[in-house]
């Protein structure tokens, strides 16, 4: 039996994409930590999977825009389990489907805040650590809307793109990322279409992004919770 030695934080797996991605990691015989908001029962279900499954996983609540929550989640996997050697950033935040000329200030600042915030959090809680080790993936949900506008989609869109360069920017914080982009192209907004996902490992060399032959995450269904740490 593989032994079990590497961590994976997954935000928003309690079903969705980001449970899908929990029950791959575990199989491939990471330890994993189920957060979400507010679907508890859901979280659980995900745990039970894959503790039956022979693998271990925790469930931990945590909004992911908020300071607090994020760094007692962290130091609750740090307390478990030593640290967090991967992180999947998937939790959606909201955002309105809006056309410009009805868009509020107020609507698109909400959605720009929340999702660099949560990235930042996130980010800023488990690369010291993993700086401190030697090892860390980060691994960041996208989407082509960030590239490609489509109408109603200027505040999913704006907001992935700020994303984006926030992990472009990170690559120069003394670590490196990689861009890993899936071979499906076409999006209408939903995130089980035209996503990307982001490698950020601390202290590798930078890399270009690879448009294809790269592993391709679990098919997305839906939209994945649709709410913030679902």
């Amino acid at each position: 039996m593989i032994e079990m030695s590497r961590v994976a934080l997954i935000t928003g797996a309690s079903r969705g994409i980001g449970a899908a991605t929990a029950l791959v990691l575990a199989a491939q015989k990471f330890r994993v930590v189920v957060n979400y908001r507010s679907s508890a029962e859901q979280a659980d279900e995900v745990v039970k999977t894959v503790t039956a499954a022979g693998g271990e996983a925790v469930a931990i609540r945590a909004d992911v825009t908020e300071a607090d929550d994020v760094a007692a989640m962290v130091d609750e996997t740090e307390q478990r389990w030593g640290g967090v050697d991967v992180i999947v950033h998937n939790a959606l935040i909201p955002f309105d489907v809006i056309s410009f000329a009805d868009l509020s200030w107020e609507q698109l600042e909400g959605k720009l805040d929340r999702e660099l915030r949560a990235a930042f959090l996130i980010t800023k809680a488990v690369t010291p650590g993993m700086i401190s080790r030697n090892y860390g993936r980060l691994v960041y949900l996208t989407t082509g809307l960030s590239r490609r506008p489509r109408e109603g989609m200027i505040t999913l869109g704006t907001a992935k793109a700020a994303l984006d360069q926030f992990v472009r920017y990170n690559r120069t914080r003394g670590g490196a990322t990689r861009h890993h982009r899936e071979p499906r192209r076409a999006g209408h907004g939903r995130r089980n279409q035209g996503d990307r996902a982001v490698d950020a490992r601390p202290g590798a060399p930078p890399r270009r992004d690879q448009p294809h032959g790269t592993p391709r995450a679990p098919r997305r269904s839906g939209q994945d919770g649709g709410v913030l740490g679902k």
